[in-house]
């Protein structure tokens, strides 16, 4: 189940982009696009809250876990 403000779906498709939150891959215009592993995790953080605002700190907590720290 998704967390409150997220998005259940198993796939985001924003015009010809499109997550894949299964197989963690990322299409665009149907070729796949490569993106490193902190690439794919912003991406897929804001696809699915897509429509709404993220704040910097919850990019953090969703990509870098709850433990990480500020400087």
């Amino acid at each position: 189940q998704a967390a409150q403000g997220e998005s259940p779906e198993a796939s985001v498709a924003v015009g010809p982009l499109q997550v894949d939150f299964a197989y963690r891959r990322v299409t665009l215009e149907g070729a796949e696009v490569a993106l490193t592993r902190k690439e794919y995790a912003v991406l897929a953080a804001l696809a699915r809250h897509l429509g709404r605002v993220v704040t910097q700190q919850q990019l953090l907590k969703d990509i870098w876990g709850p433990t990480h720290v500020e400087d």
